[in-house]
């Protein structure tokens, strides 16, 4: 029996070794906020929510998904705040008054629809699409680095 205990204890430190040599694995690299937002919105555009009747669903899902978007590129809570909090936010933290503007009235577009029961005409919604769309393209161009854009710009 001593003999038993005593290969079951080598068993498990020889275990124990093995174990702590593993490498540890890296974590996942997340994709720049602006894509992350992009793919989030895509997929939500996929779900056709407002074609089923589903307009509320559809406001309440995308604003979680800019307000995580926010979060991501601003660095403040935006899912405790209202709109009104994250816009008072977002003008001291975002230079670009397009985006401040554009941001704005999505989340105004979407509080119409959560809370006022507002039902967006189609056009309006592809309106929000285009305006999204337009959105996320500023954000890219801001992160494109400033040589990138001058070679742009100038065709070089």
């Amino acid at each position: 029996a001593v003999v038993l205990l005593l290969l079951l204890a080598a068993l498990l430190l020889i275990l124990k070794r093995k174990g702590s040599k593993k490498k540890p694995e890296r974590a996942a690299v997340l994709p720049a906020p602006e894509i992350e937002l992009e793919q989030g919105v895509k997929e939500l555009w996929q779900r056709k929510l407002p074609q089923k009747g589903q307009c509320k669903l559809f406001f309440i899902l995308l604003g979680g998904i800019v307000k995580h978007f926010l979060e991501r590129e601003y660095r403040f809570n935006a899912n405790d705040l209202t709109s009104s909090e994250i816009m008072a936010l977002l003008q001291g933290a975002e230079k670009d008054g397009a985006i401040v503007a554009g941001m704005e009235d999505i989340l105004r577009q979407a509080d119409l629809v959560k809370f006022a029961e507002h039902v967006p005409e189609p056009t309006q919604l592809h309106a929000l699409a285009d305006q999204i769309a337009t959105l996320i393209g500023q954000y890219k161009d801001k992160r494109r680095p400033e040589s990138e854009a001058v070679n742009v710009q100038t065709g070089r």
